[in-house]
């Protein structure tokens, strides 16, 4: 699926390899996650109401097949992943419902670990 998004008043193209929603009225978060038009980059787009609107944020300069998001939970306190096949062995995560994104390593100490 290709898309066109305006965020912030920027177009960005993309593909958009997974979507994932958790919550419930009025805390529904949604997140989607996918690669540049090139390919070379991943992005996240999230959404604090439902779907209704949505955030634009690039997350990486690297290409990499990170083409699973899932989140659980409910508004602020919902967990969010995104993963896939990497040669790298790592993945994003957000403990705040999408706002903010951490890349941490599969196999990595105790910090990593959930």
């Amino acid at each position: 699926m290709i898309v066109f998004l305006k965020a912030r008043r920027k177009l960005a193209r993309g593909v958009i390899s997974s979507v994932s929603c958790t919550g419930s009225d009025p805390n529904i978060r949604c997140i989607a996650s996918g690669t540049g038009g090139d390919y070379s980059s991943l992005f996240v787009i999230t959404s604090l109401d439902g779907g209704k609107t949505w955030i634009y944020k690039n997350l990486d300069s690297r290409p990499a097949d990170r083409s699973i998001a899932n989140c659980t939970g409910n508004g602020k306190k919902a967990v969010c992943v995104i993963a896939g096949s990497t040669a790298d062995d790592k993945f994003y995560v957000s403990r705040d419902g999408g706002n903010t994104w951490t890349l941490k390593n599969i196999l990595g100490g105790s910090s990593d670990r959930y």
